[in-house]
Formats: structure tokens, C-alpha cells, sequence
């Protein structure tokens, strides 16, 4: 979930550290991580917010293993205005 805290001129979104575990089989073919806005966590048709390459190749979480994306204590990004 990504949660955005306003002060004056800026927007700050910030998300809990999103963890994936494989329980019943690989989760295969992975390269990228991708944050969009949804209403709900089953939501396809969010916005995309940002996108990171995990790794030149792509790779499996093996079942019974965790990937997990961990952001930054600070937030993930701050959007200022000015005029």
C-alpha cells in the first residue's frame, strides 16, 4: 500500500516493504519490480508510480523462499511544487 503525507508543496509516498513468498511453487521469470496505485491489493488496473530493474537476468524465487523489496526509511519519493 502506498500512503502519500502532504506538507506545504510536497507529497511524500512511502510503502510498506512488500514481501512475496513462494508457498506452493516457484514464482518464476522475475527481472523487474514495479509500485502502482490501487484501491485494493487485487487491483490490476492501477497507475504505475516507478519501476526498478532487480537484475540483468531474469530469475525464480524457489518454493519456500521469500523475495522480499525493501524501501528506504525516509520514504520512497517527495514531489515538490513550486510556482
Amino acid at each position: 500500500m502506498v500512503t502519500a503525507g502532504a506538507s506545504a508543496k510536497q507529497i511524500k509516498f512511502d510503502a510498506a516493504d512488500s514481501v512475496f513468498t513462494a508457498s506452493s511453487g516457484d514464482i518464476g521469470s522475475i527481472m523487474y519490480s514495479v509500485l502502482r496505485v490501487g484501491t485494493s491489493a487485487g487491483d490490476a488496473t492501477g497507475m504505475l508510480i516507478a519501476w526498478a530493474k532487480l537484475s540483468t537476468t531474469v530469475f525464480n524465487v524457489t518454493s519456500g523462499n521469500t523475495l522480499t523489496n525493501q524501501y528506504n526509511a525516509s520514504g520512497l519519493f517527495t514531489i515538490t511544487s513550486t510556482p
